[in-house]
């Protein structure tokens, strides 16, 4: 039997067998003490038959896990803080060293895809944001792309659009979708409303409207509520005639042009009258509404002609009801005096928008 070293695994000197504590594996050791195993510039080998588990190599002062020709060597010095144990060769060697992998963080350097990858939000929401303000968020849950700080963003759509198709605010909570564009250019429309002229001493605050015959007649003064339904057989055509189920005929952009002479020197309204025929309207009363849409002031001007426009937003929006213009004097005439007036209704040219 050999000598045993005393205090270490239980190895003899001298080679073969023998001694109270010989083999490290034949039964389980306590320790009594605090023990030293010199390699003494040789290499212990734990293996498994042939397989070999780890090395304490002596030489290289390194522990060697794994079997030869796919072993790999623990570095022997303590690691610094926040460094990463990585592999400096192909040999398997391991070093402590720095966190600098350029791809393993979104945030701390450029990125190098090497491939294609795919993040799986799994139903949660990615926000990108710039300390507090938010810039991007991928809303897992709903499946949606939205730009911007919340509160104030905006959703993309995430369906591949039509050909064509523009990109547009659908509602008010900020939600974008494709659409195509329809746009129809509206025409500008005219619709005569007759003209006239009147000779003699013309009435102060009486309506003058254009007649089929090209005169003009009085209906009565501007303070009247009724008139009586045969004489709108004396006057030119209404310029809008109103339907039942539809009004809407009131733009908002209607214009009233009016050119006008006169021998007297004074002011002339310009009256829309609105006749209201609805299903059981008596012959005799028919009600009207006097609508004053602006003034001439015709001072000075020698019998010359004068052009001017009046806006008409919201007078024309009753049902069943028909429309003339009058010029109103606020003097009166004498003798041989004559007003003379020219108008046409008129709707602008503009563009429609449809998105569908």
């Amino acid at each position: 039997m050999g000598t045993n070293t005393g205090k270490g695994f239980g190895f003899n000197l001298g080679g073969g067998g023998g001694g109270t504590n010989t083999n490290v594996a034949n039964s389980d050791l306590t320790l009594d003490d605090n023990y030293t195993t010199d390699l003494d510039d040789k290499i212990l080998t734990f293996d498994s038959s042939d397989v070999e588990i780890i090395k304490l190599n002596g030489v290289t002062d390194k522990l060697v896990i794994g079997a030869a020709s796919d072993d790999y060597s623990m570095p022997s010095d303590r690691p610094t803080i926040d460094q990463v144990l990585k592999a400096t060769d192909g040999s398997g060697t391991l070093a402590w060293s720095s966190d600098t992998d350029t791809n393993t963080n979104i945030a701390k350097d450029d990125l190098l895809l090497d491939g294609n990858h795919t993040t799986d939000t799994a139903g949660h929401t990615l926000t990108f944001d710039n300390g507090t303000t938010e810039m991007l968020k991928l809303d897992g849950g709903r499946g949606e792309v939205k730009i911007g700080g919340s509160g104030d963003d905006y959703t993309m759509p995430t369906t591949r659009p039509a050909i064509n198709k523009t990109l547009n605010s659908i509602d008010a909570a900020g939600t974008l979708g494709f659409q195509s564009l329809t746009s129809v250019l509206e025409k500008p429309s005219q619709t005569p409303c007759g003209q006239g002229l009147f000779t003699g001493a013309f009435v102060r605050d009486e309506m003058y409207v254009p007649t089929p015959t090209n005169t003009l007649i009085s209906v009565g003064r501007d303070n009247i509520t009724t008139i009586n339904t045969t004489a709108l057989n004396f006057l030119a055509n209404p310029f809008r005639n109103s339907g039942s189920t539809n009004p809407g005929i009131d733009t908002g952009t209607d214009k009233m042009i009016i050119k006008l002479r006169a021998t007297k020197d004074g002011d002339y309204n310009i009256n829309i009258i609105r006749v209201s025929l609805p299903t059981g309207t008596a012959v005799a009363s028919a009600p009207i509404v006097v609508y004053n849409i602006g003034t001439i002031n015709y001072f000075k001007m020698n019998n010359l002609w004068t052009c001017m426009e009046f806006e008409l937003s919201g007078v024309l929006t009753s049902p069943c009801c028909q429309f003339y213009v009058a010029a109103t004097p606020r003097v009166a005439g004498v003798g041989e005096d004559e007003l003379q007036m020219i108008a046409t209704y008129s709707n602008p040219r503009e563009i429609i928008n449809t998105w569908s």
